[in-house]
């Protein structure tokens, strides 16, 4: 399953979108505590 390279590029993809959330959703708590 994972061999197939579109399934690996889609799953990288994913956990880029992910990881871009969840840093965007830090920074705005960390903006909200700040004041």
């Amino acid at each position: 399953m994972f061999e197939d390279p579109v399934t690996l590029s889609f799953v990288f993809k994913t956990v880029g979108v992910i990881l871009v959330v969840i840093a965007i959703a830090v920074f705005l708590v960390n903006k909200k505590k700040k004041r």
